[in-house]
């Protein structure tokens, strides 16, 4: 702020009656006006205070001449003798203490000083906004001391400088709260919140009166003062508008619309030419009107005459005053509204009501301040006495504030902290060691209290050598020789070094990013001498380049401690010798000496690659640092675990469609402005993330949640900070934090128009060094047809949506809506009524209403792979339901090879489904599961949510979940009149099964098929789908199937799907995938031919008849019919009894645990380890990544589940001494394996159980892996453990995909492996059951377990048969000749079990009574084309096979007997052996069943050849079960 260099009182008149007026109150007392005590004035309306505050001020100004009000513009306001106004002084400074500095206060009378906190910089770097409240507080009430003690003449302090410290040679970036616009507006919120009497929380200011009066400055794109002859009075800051509005403006607006500010200052500069003072569209469009500012604006000193004087702006004098008032400023720190404002009015340059509009404004904080109610001293404040300045509370936060923020830089080898019994001697040198000045920075007060750094340390050791080093702080001049010689001779130095402000302060930038002078050489040379690695700390506001002292290995450690205020050197010392834990970190980026190159007045904050120019701050900078935004190392170590977040998949939702999404290159974005306030609240969700402390020494630690994106372009940042807490944690102990992130504010950035937005994409919360991924969607390209990318709206109502409201006349007369008629002629009936825009309007997946027909909106996607979900856009679980049961991902209930199973969990999820949207909860019925793709590939993200790796078990799951889910019975075909409970879909058509492998991604995959492979292996899931379970849905997927996008493909989904398999449903795009048509696979020129593409059959990227429209709308409204959704009220039909009650039922919680405990398989069981005795385990340990997390057991496409146990809470139930450990740091990223501790564990207990294997950050939708061993030090944990323990240990694996565990196969200390998949909420529950031997293990795998050198074979290669003549060894147990660490089909049990064939299954099968040709292969082998043979014959050719199997354990047991069936030769690409059979059957020990195959030789022993032809070879095969076999001879 600039030091007012005129200022004369002209009216002589005035001042002589106001210094009489003063003169006659007592020294020691505030000024008062209103003084009770003065008859004059007790009648008047403004001094009447039960009167509101804008009437008591329109009566005070009403009553002022023209002189008088001019007299209240500047500053420094005269009083008002005639009406007991006393004077007032607008300018008094707060900015980390009271001040010196301004015109307001004074320290010569029984108030001689005041708490000096850390300056600003040092205060952020704690990332503690309760701190930041606190310390506010604490000023506040040093303030109404100083005040009420006649100390003070105003209660309006110019604090917080909430500028971007955006570049780091700025003078004054010392006094901001660092570069970051989050931080910067949450600070200003507790400081503005804490100072004027606010609670944290905001919202409590009691009638709105301030305890003082806090002033955001310096409004806007202030942070330059001198640098290079540029000047800050004529400085003209070109900002674009995209860094205008999310970079230089939200600290303000935060400052206003959440601290509630009374005061903004205006900056002396210009922005885009105009003076920030003078700016209308600055000071009320944007902060009066479109932030609700209702506060004073003040101008900077001399912010005015410059306007003229030195801008040259403004012609005349009086055009300046004109340009202010007018803009909405309201009072001038200076004289030159006094000068000037008469003769501005005179010359109708300025109105009076100008001038009235800031006097209001002025006398309103006045009076919130309780300034016009008598003597303040008797009135809310006036109890706040001197003895409360320098309280020993307000010093120990000083104490508490400059500790917490100092940050720990560099620590090699542990060398902090010293040890307070073994340092023998101590050298401390530097300018910076024995000056207190430096700790304050500027804008400072007289402190309570000064001890230096050195002064502080003799605490801690008596006898400290000690030399200054250099002569002043810029250090031309360094006594090197003999600081060498004192290093010398001491076991430790510590050189403390830096800035102050001779070299960096207001008027005066830097020029040089590195120390001053000789300081560098002195320390290199000194650290060079020392016995030992030296300590640096660094005493500074703005960042240095110590990149020497960074690298330096005789460089120990470096401290950096801001200017800490008056307890900085206690606090110092006490990190030095451990009395304290640093946990401080970096609130701007630490840029490297040659940033200087770059001009300090090229604003922009985005990079220009063009240019090489590099950005600024860490949300843009793309160039080296010295030190990064948020860092800061501690004494103990960290670690960090996402728990939960409850959604990732994001979905924006607007009140209407229409022009809502635009485009920018190839993204999508949606202005936040056109999302309402209800929208935006309801897109807000929460991530919970686990800190834990894993070091010896408690500490406070601030976490930070950034988010990334996958794709940095079109100006948005590189990463941003989200969120962050600071949390006090104890050696051992964790915390869950939960952060609430709003899409709308955190997920958005500003375009080049300044539009504030939100861009669809990949995006990535991160906390430390771990990532989640998120999507974030503005869908619409979802059905078979697209019009761009349209946003969703929801329902708002609890009544689910329904058409055809028997209560409503209107419609109740359409033929659609009468439900005796056929759904065909009701369908064709309500599409004839359509507009061409209301059909348009029918083909995404968020369908908006129709009210002149009364047709509701629907929301077609919603999720329920194993649970009701909180993916999609069409459930919420914000009612009456607030969780639904979670089943084990699909993976694992694959395992149970129970059919039966399968059906019921689809039936159970149905029935929820239906309660859902009975309750309101839900706008549509279709749900897009289940995914029966091929596991083809062990490394596929998504293969968890697949049954597996087999044709046939894939195919019986889809069939019996879609019956089950669709409301049909186990054996299909009882749909009562095709009604359907919920509509389910199976995704996705076809062969798809790669998500995001080393630069390939699914958006533009073209997957290279043969037609064999396509016919035998990726296309019988979807047929058994659509034939057998009488699916209502198909998703094409995003990927091309040798070269055409399957949602293009009319072989694919007209000749093959509705031609060949009778499909009756409709047909949707995976999420975005018919945009990828046009956008990434380019096989459409526009995006108006990728349309085409999709919808019409024959005609070629032409015209789109309307035809084709209707045909869509027939499926779509189809659908609906079927679901009731058209016969009135849902709840009043044929499963409107299925209420909330019907959700989470303890039939539904012990099916869930039936899957689990089923699906489960038992790997390897060496000297029957397991199970345990329960009551003779003595002691347990659970130790693993995965023991503790219940969220990881759920796998993705998850729903919150009925209810959350971690795996360790089981166990603790079932063994009183159960200890625990995470083992890893870091989660199941494993790169900080806590060994040591696991292993001192393992050795205190009988049994160890090891949960270890992979979750969602290492497998998921849109990442796959590319390795397949277990992560980071997992196995090396594991091996450790193992050794270490007393007895074999357990190890649990919680992985959807395979992971390879030979080295725990074949390890004798590791007894037991059990695979547990991802089991869902029972999961833990199962696991401990099985291991305490109330449940036998049956479970097998439904994948082949490959080694890790398997990831040699490419990920794109989509190849099912192997290839002898490259090596290339084929896919999954079908045809891969390979290596393999578990087998498909494998899996052990507590007992044992026998089988036999029973002989009625015939020897010899002839098929060619009735078929007079066959066809060779050679002239050895014969073969049937299945499709010559017939339906009729292949029903005939049908046999039974019986196979006998028996229990000869001791355990009952639910088992699961799996048929295969192998050729005698394997050739022309026959499989190695192929299931045709599975049954799951229940023996209780010494039981034996008989179990009964029936099999079809069309579909059982046929394969596709070459042509992809499903055809019978002539030959023997192989009935298989276990280590049995039958032959059968095939005769053509």
């Amino acid at each position: 702020m600039r030091i007012i260099h005129s200022y004369k009182l002209y009216l002589h008149t005035i001042t002589l009656l106001t210094t009489l007026l003063l003169s006659a109150k007592s020294n020691n007392s505030p000024p008062i006006s209103c003084d009770p005590s003065n008859p004059s004035t007790n009648s008047l309306p403004f001094c009447n205070t039960n009167l509101p505050t804008t009437q008591r001020v329109n009566d005070l100004v009403s009553r002022l001449t023209l002189d008088e009000k001019v007299e209240q513009l500047v500053n420094a306001a005269a009083a008002v003798p005639r009406l007991n106004i006393s004077a007032y002084e607008w300018w008094s400074e707060a900015l980390h203490g009271v001040s010196r500095h301004g015109k307001g206060a004074n320290f010569s009378g029984v108030i001689t000083s005041a708490t000096m906190f850390p300056q600003i910089i040092l205060t952020a770097a704690s990332f503690d906004s309760n701190l930041w409240y606190r310390i506010a507080q604490a000023i506040g009430e040093e303030t109404r001391a100083v005040f009420n003690a006649g100390q003070l003449k105003g209660m309006t302090f110019w604090a917080p400088n909430i500028n971007i410290f955006r570049d780091p040679r700025w003078g004054r970036g010392q006094e901001t709260p660092g570069e970051d616009p989050l931080v910067v507006g949450k600070y200003a919120v507790s400081y503005v919140r804490g100072i004027q009497g606010d609670s944290f929380e905001g919202g409590q200011l009691k009638d709105g009166h301030l305890r003082a009066s806090a002033c955001c400055k310096h409004f806007t794109a202030h942070d330059l003062d001198n640098w290079n002859g540029v000047t800050r009075y004529v400085f003209d800051a070109k900002v674009s508008k995209q860094d205008l509005v999310d970079t230089f403006q939200p600290p303000f607006k935060a400052c206003v619309q959440q601290g509630q500010a009374s005061g903004i200052m205006c900056a002396y500069n210009r922005v885009n030419g105009v003076p920030s003072c003078a700016d209308y569209n600055l000071l009320t469009k944007t902060a009066r009107q479109e932030w609700g500012f209702q506060g004073y604006i003040a101008s900077d000193c001399d912010a005015v005459a410059i306007i003229h004087d030195e801008q040259g702006y403004a012609k005349e004098p009086e055009d300046a005053v004109a340009d202010v008032l007018g803009a909405g400023m309201d009072v001038n720190c200076g004289s030159y509204l006094m000068k000037h404002t008469k003769s501005a009015v005179e010359k109708k340059k300025v109105l009076e009501s100008d001038i009235d509009r800031a006097l209001q404004n002025l006398f309103s904080i006045r009076m919130r301040l309780g300034l016009f109610n008598g003597d303040p001293r008797k009135l809310q404040y006036g109890n706040i006495s001197p003895n409360q300045v320098c309280s020993q509370k307000h010093r120990e936060l000083a104490l508490e504030a400059a500790k917490a923020g100092i940050v720990l830089l560099k620590n090699d080898n542990n060398l902090l902290p010293f040890s307070k019994i073994n340092t023998k001697s101590l050298a401390v040198i530097g300018p910076n060691a024995n000056s207190t000045d430096i700790f304050l920075g500027n804008y400072e007060g007289p402190p309570c209290k000064n001890t230096t750094i050195l002064q502080a340390l003799h605490k801690y050791f008596s006898s400290v050598m000690y030399h200054q080093g250099c002569n002043f702080v810029n250090c031309t001049s360094a006594s090197i020789d003999e600081v060498e010689s004192i290093a010398m001779k001491t076991d430790y130095v510590i050189l403390v070094m830096g800035l102050d402000q001779t070299i960096e302060r207001e008027k005066h930038d830097r020029v040089d990013l590195g120390l001053p002078g000789n300081q560098e050489n002195l320390i290199t040379r000194v650290a060079k001498a020392a016995r030992r690695p030296v300590v640096l700390v660094l005493l500074c506001g703005g960042p240095v380049d110590v990149s020497f002292a960074k690298v330096n290995p005789k460089i120990g450690s470096i401290l950096w401690a801001g200017y800490p205020g008056e307890a900085g050197g206690v606090a110092v010392a006490e990190t030095i010798f451990g009395d304290h834990n640093p946990g401080g970190r970096l609130p701007v980026t630490w840029y490297p000496k040659d940033f200087v190159k770059i001009p300090m007045t090229d604003m922009r904050m985005r990079p220009d690659p063009s240019t090489g120019y590099p950005g600024r701050t860490y949300r843009f900078y793309n160039g080296p640092k010295v030190f990064d935004f948020g860092y800061g190392l501690s004494y103990a170590k960290y670690s960090y675990e996402f728990i939960s977040v409850s959604q990732n998949k994001l979905f924006i939702k607007t009140s209407t469609a229409k022009n809502a999404v635009k485009k920018s290159g190839s993204s999508h974005y949606i202005s936040v402005s056109e999302l309402e306030t209800k929208s935006c609240e309801s897109m807000k969700f929460s991530a919970q993330v686990r800190v834990r402390n894993h070091g010896e020494m408690n500490g406070k630690h601030p976490v930070l949640l950034f988010v990334r994106t996958a794709n940095v372009g079109n100006g948005n940042p590189r990463k941003q900070l989200v969120g962050f807490k600071s949390v006090s944690l104890s050696s051992g102990k964790s915390e869950e934090i939960e952060f609430i992130v709003s899409p709308c504010e955190d997920l958005s950035y500003a375009n080049e128009n300044g539009l504030m937005v939100i861009e669809e994409g990949s995006l990535y919360l991160i906390v430390g060094d771990e990532e989640y991924p998120l999507d974030l969607h503005s869908h619409g390209a979802i059905f078979l047809f697209t019009l761009s990318y349209i946003l969703l709206s929801e329902s708002e109502s609890t009544q689910p949506p329904f058409a055809c409201d028997t209560t409503n006349p209107q419609t109740s007369t359409f033929t659609f809506c009468k439900s005796t008629l056929p759904i065909k002629q009701r369908v064709q009936d309500l599409v004839s009524r359509l507009t061409l825009d209301e059909k348009i309007s029918q083909l995404v997946n968020t369908a908006p209403p129709i009210p002149r027909l009364g047709i509701p909106p629907y929301q077609w996607w919603s999720e329920a792979l194993h649970g009701v979900s909180g993916y999609g856009r069409g459930v919420t679980f914000n009612g009456r339901i607030v969780g639904a049961t979670s089943f084990p991902q699909v993976i694992l209930s694959a395992s149970t090879f129970d059919a039966r199973l399968w059906y019921r969990i689809g039936q159970t999820i149905g029935k929820e489904s239906r309660a859902f949207y009975n309750e309101g909860q839900a706008t549509g019925m279709t749900f897009w599961a289940p995914n029966v793709n091929i596991f083809r590939d062990p490394r596929w993200g998504r293969g968890q949510e697949t049954p597996g790796e087999d044709p046939l078990v894939a195919g019986k799951y889809a069939a019996a979940f879609v019956r089950g889910i669709q409301g049909d019975s186990f054996e299909g075909g009882i749909l009562n009149h095709g009604h359907l409970q919920a509509s389910a879909c199976c995704k996705h058509f076809t062969a798809y099964d790669l998500d995001k492998w080393k630069g390939f991604d699914r958006h533009g995959y073209n997957a290279i098929v043969t037609l064999q492979d396509l016919a035998d292996t990726y296309q019988p899931p979807f047929k058994s789908c659509v034939q057998q379970g009488k699916a209502s849905g198909i998703m094409c997927a995003y990927n091309s199937v040798n070269g055409v996008p399957n949602c293009a493909d009319y072989n694919l989904l007209t000749k093959t799907a509705r031609a060949e398999w009778g499909f009756r449903g409709y047909i949707t795009s995976d999420c975005d995938s018919i945009s990828t048509i046009h956008d990434k696979t380019k096989y459409a020129r526009t995006p108006e031919d990728a349309v085409a593409d999709v919808l019409k059959a024959a005609i070629q990227q032409k015209k789109l008849p309307e035809s084709q429209l209707n045909r869509a709308l027939h499926n779509l409204f189809s659908i609906r019919m079927r679901l009731g959704l058209f016969n009135g009220n849902p709840t009043k039909q044929v499963f409107g009894n299925i209420g909330s009650d019907q959700v989470c039922t303890k039939e539904h919680q012990q099916l869930a645990l039936d899957a689990a405990l089923n699906g489960i398989v038992l790997l390897k069981n060496n000297a029957k380890l397991l199970p345990l005795s329960r009551s003779r385990t003595s002691s347990l340990a659970i130790i693993g990544p995965n023991s503790n997390n219940a969220f990881a057991l759920r796998g993705n496409y998850d729903g919150p589940p009925c209810k959350n146990l971690e795996i360790r809470r089981v166990f603790e139930g079932y063994v009183k001494n159960t200890m625990h450990h995470e083992g890893c740091n870091d989660g199941v990223k494993c790169t900080l394996p806590a060994i040591d501790d696991a292993v001192k564990i393992a050795k205190q207990v009988e049994y160890v159980v090891l949960v270890m294997g992979l979750d969602q950050s290492q497998e998921f939708e849109d990442r796959d892996r590319l390795y397949l061993g277990l992560p980071g030090k997992q196995e090396n944990l594991i091996k450790a453990v193992a050794a270490a323990s007393k007895k074999p240990v357990i190890l649990v694996l919680v992985c959807g995909g395979p992971v390879d565990v030979s080295f725990a196969k074949y390890d004798r200390k590791i007894g037991s492996i059990l695979w547990a998949g991802y089991p869902g909420e029972a999961g833990g529950t199962a696991l401990a059951q099985i291991v305490f031997g109330e449940h036998n293990p049956g479970g097998k795998l439904p994948m082949t377990w490959y080694p890790k050198d398997f990831v040699k074979v490419p990920m794109t290669d989509m190849r099912m048969r192997p290839d002898p003549s490259s090596g290339y060894p084929g896919r999954t147990y079908r045809f891969y000749n390979g290596r393999k660490v578990f087998s498909f089909g494998y899996g052990l049990s507590y007992t044992k079990y026998s089988y036999n064939f029973i002989a009625s299954t015939p020897n010899t099968i002839h098929l060619n009574q009735h078929i007079q040709e066959t066809d060779e292969i050679s002239s050895s082998i014969r073969y049937l084309s299945v499709s010559k043979i017939g339906t009729d014959i292949c029903e005939k050719s049908k046999f039974s096979t019986f196979v006998g199997v028996e229990n000869t354990g001791d355990m009952a047991g639910k088992h699961p007997v799996l048929l295969f069936i192998r050729h005698g030769r394997a050739n022309n690409g026959t499989s190695v052996k192929q299931l045709v059979g599975f049954e799951s059957v229940s023996l209780n020990a010494s039981e034996r069943a008989e179990v009964e195959f029936v099999l079809n030789p069309c579909e059982h022993l046929s394969a596709a050849n070459e042509d992809g032809l499903m055809v019978i070879e002539e030959g023997y095969r192989y009935l298989v079960v276990e280590d049995k076999e039958y032959p059968i001879n095939i005769l053509l």
